[in-house]
């Protein structure tokens, strides 16, 4: 931390999580960039449509895209009120030939709002990018454990085992979910375009003396020059606030998957099952010594909920638009946006640091399993059951008693199988008890290792492999 920011507030996003390049993106840098990329790409396609613009003038434009005094920009701004003006103001300083033509037939919208759907397609496709090697890595993960057996949970009690890659494959399918609905909203994410003030584009129509061919040739012209393949056709003085909506939500949701992926994974720390990777001189707790805390976890829930939450702003500035527009989203906007996107790229960051060194702990994995194995055998027990004539429904009874007598009782739960063996209910399974035919786990699996096979080889690496794979991507935040 510099000196200078010892004494005033440093966004932690920024400080601690975020990557670079994802901050970058939202720079006041980067967004006064665009805007006079904004400004050259409608005066060029002016021209090319037949709107008194010189060969001179483009050129200017161009060459000073990049020459922005910030600070002048700032004085003009305090007196001006206004930071489109005072932007403008300071691009026709610095292009005199040009100036006359700067702006001419749209507002300020079409910075804006255009330069917003620019900076956040940018910032899809970077966490579409550390999505793909997020996917890849729990591929992997699902693959390499697709036949080690554990105990399944539900409600947080130990049921019917499942396998640690079949888990994994869970996580994956939520997480996929949300990079194919990821996907299709950056293949139709539209454009602004050049719209005029109300949207009615009345300005271009007579700069082009009525010619609607050209209108629309102005919008799609702008659009291709900053690779949007699609424009709103209809929209007011801003592009439709419902996009903001559809951002926030697929957003917002892959938050949703990650917290419920890492709420497990501290679940199964608790149990020791899984453990995050334990750095040589970490410390769990200043005052427990023994502890390891799944902090890396808990910061992806923490981080998640906050991004899930944001999502009910975008809904708020949409039903507040009055009419063709109000100016009461711009100041949630310029949190709103920034956050989402800094927190998902926060939370992918994280993720890529830790999830391929996750400890798988077998040892503890397959004692858990013995110490309950004779619960998970019951279901079994009530087929073979049900298969020589006894009633399911009694079955079932019979064995509950049992169990819980035992649990209640804090015995041994492998003495279940004893007490069956004195019951002569049960007298048609005796012998296969008996044997200990009952002790091969693998039918208890089912079909867990052929699902996470058929998923990741069928439905998952079909789509990534149209997608190139950065296997360098990995933690972009400064603090572990």
């Amino acid at each position: 931390m510099c000196s200078d920011q010892l004494f005033e507030f440093v966004h932690p996003l920024s400080q601690r999580y975020a990557s670079r390049e994802m901050q970058s993106l939202f720079s006041y840098e980067n967004k006064s960039i665009i805007w006079r990329k904004l400004w050259y790409h409608l005066a060029k396609a002016q021209k090319t449509l037949g709107f008194n613009i010189t060969d001179e003038q483009i050129a200017e434009l161009y060459e000073n895209i990049n020459n922005i005094d910030y600070q002048d920009i700032k004085e003009k701004e305090k007196e001006l009120r206004h930071d489109v003006m005072a932007h403008l103001k300071s691009y026709c300083d610095k292009c005199p030939v040009a100036a006359p033509i700067i702006h001419v037939g749209a507002t300020s919208c079409f910075l804006t709002d255009n330069a917003d759907l620019i900076i956040m397609k940018k910032a899809l496709q970077l966490v579409q990018d550390k999505m793909v090697a997020l996917l890849h890595r729990l591929s992997d993960l699902a693959l390499e454990w697709r036949d080690l057996t554990c105990v399944g949970y539900t409600h947080f009690q130990k049921a019917q085992p499942v396998t640690i890659g079949k888990r994994f494959c869970l996580w994956l399918q939520d997480i996929f979910f949300d990079f194919e609905a990821l996907t299709l909203l950056i293949l139709n994410l539209p454009f602004r375009g050049a719209k005029g003030t109300t949207g009615s584009q009345a300005s271009f129509l007579a700069m082009f003396e009525n010619n609607y061919d050209k209108v629309e040739a102005l919008d799609n012209l702008i659009a291709k020059e900053f690779g949007f393949s699609k424009v709103f056709k209809v929209c007011g003085q801003t592009y439709p606030r419902k996009l903001d909506i559809e951002v926030l939500n697929r957003l917002a949701s892959f938050g949703s998957s990650v917290h419920k992926f890492c709420n497990d994974l501290r679940l199964l720390s608790h149990t020791k099952e899984i453990s995050e990777p334990f750095q040589s001189g970490q410390v769990g707790s200043s005052a427990m010594p023994y502890k390891e805390n799944p902090i890396l976890s808990e910061r992806c829930c923490g981080l998640a909920r906050y991004l899930i939450n944001l999502s009910n702003n975008a809904y708020q500035n949409n039903s507040v638009q009055w009419l063709e527009r109000s100016l009461d989203d711009s100041a949630n906007r310029r949190l709103l946006i920034p956050e989402a996107f800094l927190l998902c790229d926060s939370i992918l960051n994280i993720l890529l640091s830790f999830i391929p060194n996750l400890v798988i702990n077998t040892s503890v994995i397959q004692n858990n399993l013995k110490e309950h194995l004779s619960f998970f055998i019951t279901e079994l027990i009530i087929i073979d059951l049900v298969n020589v004539g006894k009633d399911r429904q009694v079955s079932h009874e019979k064995i509950k008693d049992h169990s819980l007598k035992i649990i209640n009782q804090g015995k041994d739960s492998n003495l279940l199988l004893e007490a069956l063996l004195t019951d002569e209910y049960f007298s048609p399974v005796h012998e296969k008890i008996k044997s200990g035919s009952y002790n091969d786990i693998s039918p208890l699996v089912g079909t867990c290792a052929e699902q996470v096979i058929y998923f990741v080889n069928d439905i998952v690496c079909p789509v990534l492999l149209t997608y190139k794979f950065n296997n360098s991507i990995t933690a972009g935040f400064q603090v572990a």
